[in-house]
């Protein structure tokens, strides 16, 4: 935790001894409820927020950090309740605005509106034009349409 304890005492420097701002590392995190555990000098602190709502189903933004990552957590006011400011590394982030999602995580990018997902509007495309037969001309190109669909699951979640 050496560079943990650098950026500590660099912000003492810069803003007084008030620690309103401090360096953790990322234990755990519960993407359900956006609350996740810090360790700080070894003393483990629980309930940490990752956004402004620390429960299930609320949208807007979530930022979930990576397990083991450095982040910057600050007090709430002059409640004993922390939240996270900054991030090292971060596994997932989601915005969430009415019923539109955007996601991007190690396995992609995830884009809904409602029940419609880019993804399956994407594939649907691309089965629905391998199913073209053509008798005079060119009949589309099955290998690059196959490509496109392994493409598409590679890129999207």
């Amino acid at each position: 935790m050496k560079d943990a304890q650098e950026l500590h005492n660099a912000l003492k420097t810069m803003f007084g001894e008030s620690d309103q701002v401090f360096p953790a590392i990322v234990k755990t995190v519960d993407k359900n409820t956006c609350l996740c555990t810090i360790d700080v000098d070894e003393l483990e602190m629980v309930d940490v927020r990752l956004r402004a709502y620390a429960e299930a189903g609320k949208k807007g933004v979530k930022i979930f950090p990576k397990v083991g990552s450095l982040v910057l957590v600050q007090k709430l006011g002059d409640k004993e309740e922390l939240f996270i400011t900054l991030y090292s590394e971060v596994d997932e982030i989601i915005y969430q605005i009415y019923n539109c999602e955007f996601g991007m995580n190690t396995q992609g990018f995830k884009v809904k509106n409602g029940s419609n997902d880019l993804k399956d509007i994407i594939q649907k495309i691309i089965d629905a034009t391998k199913q073209i037969v053509v008798m005079q001309g060119t009949s589309p190109d099955y290998a690059k349409l196959n490509d496109a669909g392994n493409q598409l699951n590679n890129l999207m979640q």
